[in-house]
């Protein structure tokens, strides 16, 4: 068995043993950030959705987001780039960022203008 074997593998295993979820994404550039936190509070903690909030950093910053959470906060989470998807939490990437999904992992790159 070649190493390429061996990896594909080991992401079919992950994939199967891990029941699927939904990944929305939340373009947070100008939504009032009361209404955001008003929509992450009805959804926050599903086990079926990872989301992905998108934004505009002079808008929401991390700080003023996890005040808005309160009680939720603890599920808000500043990816790294190869950080695998966990259903139930947020995720704020970096602003000026481009993200994918790619085989369960989140990828970043900075966006170039």
């Amino acid at each position: 068995m070649t190493d390429d074997e061996t990896s594909n593998n080991e992401i079919a295993t992950d994939a199967s043993t891990q029941p699927p979820f939904f990944v929305p994404g939340v373009g947070a550039a100008g939504m009032d950030a009361d209404r955001l936190a008003e929509l992450l509070d009805a959804v926050g903690g599903a086990s079926n959705l990872a989301i992905m909030l998108l934004r505009d950093r002079q808008l929401l910053d991390q700080a003023r987001l996890r005040e808005l959470l309160g009680r939720q906060a603890t599920l808000l989470s500043v990816p790294s780039d190869g950080d695998r998807l966990q259903p139930g939490r947020f995720y704020l990437p970096p602003a000026e960022t481009v993200v994918t999904l790619e085989e369960g992992r989140i990828r970043l790159r900075a966006l170039i203008r």
